[in-house]
């Protein structure tokens, strides 16, 4: 077998190669052979838009997600049924927060997918970097640069930075190996329209609802409703008029929001919780699954309420506060920060 030197000159010394040793190039690939191809490949990619290219690893119907290359994206309603193992094509753009901002879902029916085999691409924001080994992270998801350091420099690379690469995964061993990479320009900080509702849903008169938001099945969303971008409401959720939901909150599926409700921005709201009306609840908080809060209640912002919490009517919980699991507070009860 001949090798070309230059293939792997940016891993191996060449003055520590000699005749009678014994390499291995078990990653090499014959890179500049073919870089013109590979490059118009994963050029054309970003051209047209896709952002991952992979089999559907997880799906969540109940949020309409999946995830591709340990990317959970929301995709239209129809198309959260997507079974494990498919081969998709996804279109659209990455944001500045690293969210995928969906355009379009479309199965490859040219073939399987066959681990170590199937060429593989993922778009994405790093999270992390280690340029010692050569290796970062998109979102959780660890890709091995080291086989894309001929077409991307790894003293670019930063956290934040948007990137595409191209490569492989294998069976029983995390992340993708990737054979070619390119460096992109900065995602947009801004989301575009691309807003979901799903089946049966209703929405009232007036009511706004923010960018790239989600809500699910069977939800009744009353008049005079404003509900920042980037929120998810779960399905048959029930959420009073005139309240207001701040950006990037997560309502869990079969929630009830009474009328005139205030929720902070970047909330989190367990499955089955009930909120009376006119309550006040603030930014960044959260609030475990099966909780029930009274009327008029108001909770301070970064304040965790565990699960299965019943909190009285007109109770006043100041900010950063805690409570766990399972608690019980009594009506018009004060809790200071």
């Amino acid at each position: 077998m001949r090798i070309n030197i230059d293939d792997v000159v940016h891993r191996v010394l060449v003055r520590a190669l000699a005749i009678g040793l014994v390499a291995n190039c078990g990653l090499a690939y014959p890179l500049n052979s073919n870089a013109a191809v590979q490059a118009t490949s994963i050029q054309l990619l970003v051209n047209n838009h896709v952002v991952l290219q992979g089999p559907v690893d997880g799906v969540d119907a109940a949020q309409s997600k999946i995830r591709v290359l340990g990317q959970w994206v929301v995709v239209p309603c129809s198309q959260s049924s997507i079974p494990v193992g498919e081969l998709v094509t996804i279109k659209g753009v990455v944001v500045a927060n690293g969210a995928y901002n969906v355009s379009s879902v479309t199965p490859m029916i040219s073939g399987s997918y066959v681990p170590g085999a199937t060429k593989l691409f993922l778009q994405g924001v790093v999270t992390s970097v280690n340029s010692a080994t050569g290796n970062l992270r998109i979102g959780e998801y660890p890709v091995n640069y080291t086989g894309a350091l001929h077409a991307i420099s790894a003293d670019k690379l930063a956290v934040g930075d948007l990137v595409s690469f191209t490569g492989l995964a294998f069976s029983g061993v995390p992340g993708l190996y990737a054979d070619n990479g390119e460096a992109l320009s900065k995602p947009s900080s801004q989301i575009g329209a691309n807003k979901q509702l799903c089946a049966n849903s209703q929405i009232g008169a007036n009511s706004q609802i923010g960018a790239n938001s989600q809500i699910g099945a069977n939800s009744q969303i009353g008049a005079n409703k404003q509900i920042g971008g980037t929120s998810q409401i779960g399905a048959n959720s029930q959420i009073g008029a005139n309240s207001q939901i701040g950006a990037n909150s997560q309502i869990g599926a079969n929630s009830q929001i009474g009328a005139n409700s205030q929720i902070g921005a970047n909330k989190q709201i367990g499955a089955t919780s009930q909120i009376g009306a006119n309550s006040q609840i603030g930014a960044n908080s959260q609030i475990g699954a099966n909780s029930q809060i009274g009327a008029n209640s108001q909770i301070g912002a970064n304040s965790q309420i565990g699960a299965n919490k019943q909190i009285g009517a007109t109770s006043q919980i100041g900010a950063n506060s805690q409570i766990g699991a399972n608690s019980q507070i009594g009506a018009n009860s004060q809790i200071g920060a």
